[in-house]
């Protein structure tokens, strides 16, 4: 497995037992359905959301997509990018480039 791959391993560990907490949209959840299509792997994807300590999911509002779609031109962004860009700055969220 290359870095990238390790660090984000690393990452998904940390979340699974609490040791960091983050907030992943519900339509990301369903984007990630979509992809993978195939109904066991969705299973296993969604018991690991569920089971994770510090993962929550947010479910968006029909104003937070308004007012993503407003933001769309500000913020030079796709909808569905605008849409978490938007709820990450609800939710006073920070990113983090390197994981401790």
């Amino acid at each position: 497995m290359g870095t990238k791959g390790l660090e984000c391993e690393r990452l998904l560990e940390k979340l699974s037992n609490g040791e960091l907490e983050a907030v992943v949209s519900k339509f990301t959840v369903h984007a990630i359905e979509a992809l993978l299509n195939d109904s066991n792997l969705i299973l296993v994807f969604l018991r690991n959301i569920q089971n994770s300590l510090g993962l929550n999911v947010y479910e968006a509002s029909l104003d937070d997509e308004i007012a993503a779609s407003m933001l769309m031109d500000e913020v030079k962004l796709a909808f569905d990018d605008a849409l978490q860009y938007y709820i990450a700055k609800k939710l006073g969220g920070r990113s983090h480039s390197k994981l401790r």
